[in-house]
């Protein structure tokens, strides 16, 4: 298996005589990220209860099925509960209104992706697991590039995923002298990206499925369809010449080819572990890699 698509998650421990502000933060918000995501996920697991999976999917099933009613008693005995707490709610308008949760749409969904309802929750929360661990990567190279290598003329420019890897990280790592350093401490650590090309080619990826998800509903269509597949053979491009890496690129294009061909056929992609996993991974890759050649 790939590191990059593991379910690797620890951390590098802080070494006692190097204090590093900026990845000591990192990890904390880290580890707030990683806890939440794994008890929420696991506890959909049947392993984690020592149950046949039939029965889980039938609770979870049972459980989506009732939200509606649970909906409506909520909205019913909404003033009930304002009057017993001593609270004038006032002229509730949703009580005149037509209003309904249809749990069959989630299901539905389910349906056409060949999936139980237990699984989609999962990959509902691998979706916003992926995005966490973007934000916080995305958050802590633009501060640290910011606070101490932002030019005094950039200071009202806005930046964006776009410039994580190519302004903000490359310029700390040349302005401090240790873009060779921290390339090969990253090759060994993520035993897959070895320079520059390699590291941009899949941050752009990661960037635009997250712009996607959050500007688009995670919806692709037409040129964002093509725009995908173009980012994934640009990754393949950087690896050109590179034949000892022919067995770890073709492990990461294991994990692409079925999302890109999960886009072709439904229009979005259905997040999975080893998504979320090469954003998480990503991310600590980049980070423990700074730690350790930060001067």
């Amino acid at each position: 298996m790939l590191l990059l698509t593991s379910a690797l998650f620890n951390t590098l421990k802080p070494l006692t005589d190097k204090k590093v502000k900026y990845y000591n933060t990192f990890i904390s918000q880290y580890l707030m990220i990683t806890t939440s995501t794994l008890v929420a996920q696991c506890n959909l697991m049947p392993e984690m209860f020592n149950e046949p999976k039939k029965v889980i999917d039938d609770h979870i099933d049972g459980f989506i099925n009732g939200i509606p009613e649970r909906s409506a008693e909520i909205t019913k005995t909404y003033k009930t509960y304002c009057k017993s707490m001593h609270i004038d709610p006032g002229k509730v308008v949703q009580e005149d209104e037509s209003r309904v949760f249809i749990s069959n749409s989630f299901a539905s969904k389910s349906t056409a992706y060949g999936i139980s309802n237990r699984e989609l929750v999962i990959r509902t929360l691998n979706a916003s697991a992926f995005l966490e661990y973007f934000f916080l990567f995305e958050s802590a190279i633009t501060k640290l590039y910011k606070d101490r290598y932002q030019p005094a003329g950039e200071r009202n420019l806005m930046l964006g995923g776009k410039d994580v890897i190519s302004k903000c990280l490359m310029e700390k790592l040349k302005r401090d002298g240790t873009e060779a350093a921290f390339f090969d401490d990253l090759k060994g650590r993520s035993q897959l990206i070895t320079n520059n090309s390699q590291l941009s080619s899949i941050w752009r990826l990661l960037n635009f499925i997250r712009n996607q998800q959050v500007h688009s509903g995670g919806v692709y269509y037409g040129r964002a369809k093509k725009i995908f597949g173009a980012h994934v053979e640009n990754i393949c491009k950087t690896y050109d010449g590179h034949d000892d890496m022919t067995t770890a690129i073709n492990l990461l294009l294991d994990v692409l080819e079925p999302i890109q061909q999960q886009i072709e056929k439904h229009g979005h992609i259905i997040f999975n572990n080893s998504l979320e996993n090469i954003m998480r991974n990503f991310s600590l890759f980049v980070m423990e890699s700074l730690y350790l050649t930060e001067k």
